[in-house]
């Protein structure tokens, strides 16, 4: 695994807790009519149909991916230059004959990144049913805690249509192997009376091979 991209969608208050590193809030974005809010989520492909029909909506998820994308660049670039530096120290220190007393530094970069040479490539494909409301936080006791995590919310007032469309959809674009994406809704389930309180939790989703991915959501159009 190289990294964590975590997308959660809620209502607009309380805020996340953390803060993502990223929000989106979706005000400007135009409400679905309310016959359509009635009857459907963004778990709903129609609904998610609907909004894929507002330019605006579709600029915010274009510029989304792009920030991302820019982020899991920048961090892998630095993974990166990790590992040259840790090589180079390992050479430095064969050369000079001092195996078995390596400097603080050297073994420090070293250790850091075998442990992260450790959990690429770990995890199962398929969908997972998240423990927490925070999708980043760790649900096993295997789970991976010197990982990278991108974690980007996404909000509008009641957190069910707009956000979830947004996330969901976000959500389903072809990102680069070696990324978990997991995909989290506070407030989907959750009725006006208990707005804020965090509803069922949402779906967590593997996609370490890039590609779409099968979603276990409720996508009937009944």
């Amino acid at each position: 695994m190289l990294g964590i991209l975590a997308l959660t969608s809620h209502s607009h208050s309380p805020p996340l807790n953390p803060a993502p590193e990223f929000r989106h809030y979706l005000r400007r974005v135009p409400n679905p009519p309310k016959a359509v809010r009635d009857a459907y989520t963004g778990l709903h492909k129609r609904l998610r149909d609907h909004m894929m029909r507002e330019p605006v909506f579709v600029e915010m998820v274009d510029n989304a991916e792009e920030e991302i994308r820019a982020r899991m660049d920048e961090l892998m670039a630095n993974r990166g230059q990790l590992k040259a530096m840790a090589t180079s120290a390992r050479t430095d220190t064969e050369m000079a004959g001092l195996d078995d007393d390596k400097s603080p530094d050297s073994s420090s970069i070293t250790e850091e990144v075998e442990s992260l040479d450790e959990h690429e490539g770990r995890g199962e494909n398929g969908i997972e049913v998240e423990t927490s409301l925070d999708p980043t936080s760790p649900n096993d006791e295997d789970e991976p805690t010197n990982v990278p995590t991108i974690h980007v919310g996404a909000f509008c007032e009641r957190g069910k249509h707009r956000s979830v469309s947004f996330v969901e959809v976000l959500g389903r674009r072809t990102w680069p192997a070696g990324w978990d994406v997991r995909v989290a809704h506070r407030d989907v389930h959750g009725g006006r009376e208990g707005r804020g309180k965090g509803g069922e939790i949402g779906k967590k989703r593997d996609r370490k091979r890039g590609g779409r991915n099968r979603f276990e959501v409720d996508e009937s159009d009944e």
